[in-house]
């Protein structure tokens, strides 16, 4: 058997065969290795968060990291204004949409006031609601207003 292989190994489309396996063999194992080192695709995406900046208003994404706490360092004031954002997916007219508007809620900056989205003018609150069609849309400023 040993003498076989050795032979095999003696012709050019051994040798061509085994170097091209070896490859395939090696990159593999590479691959393997940098996954491994790299994380899955779904822990980095959990460890990312999308935050406003209280003094601009302006959305941004941040990688989390151990010991992290909010609020984070905004690239737009390059202090720690960035706050989690809470997300709102209504339109003016009580619609859903699919991109959401990323909004800053007033409790956060130490503001004891409701919070409406700067889009659609509808209340938001700390893990606000989804929306859909099978849920009501929340109020507006001049219908909360009432209350």
């Amino acid at each position: 058997m040993i003498e076989r292989l050795r032979n095999w190994l003696n012709t050019t489309p051994g040798r061509v065969v085994t170097l091209v396996g070896l490859l395939i063999l090696g990159g593999i194992a590479v691959n393997s290795v940098y996954s491994s080192l790299r994380g899955p695709e779904s822990v980095r995406a959990m460890s990312e968060q999308v935050y406003v900046c209280s003094e601009t208003k302006k959305s941004f994404t941040k990688s989390l990291s151990i010991g992290d706490t909010s609020p984070v360092e905004s690239p737009y004031s390059d202090k720690k204004t960035g706050y989690p954002a809470e997300l709102c997916f209504w339109t003016k007219d009580g619609k859903f949409k699919a991109d959401p508007t990323y909004v800053l809620l007033e409790s956060y900056t130490g503001k004891n006031v409701p919070t409406f989205c700067p889009d659609c003018d509808r209340l938001v609150q700390p893990r606000n609601p989804p929306a859909g069609e099978d849920f009501p849309p929340p109020p507006t400023r001049a219908q909360f207003g009432g209350r």
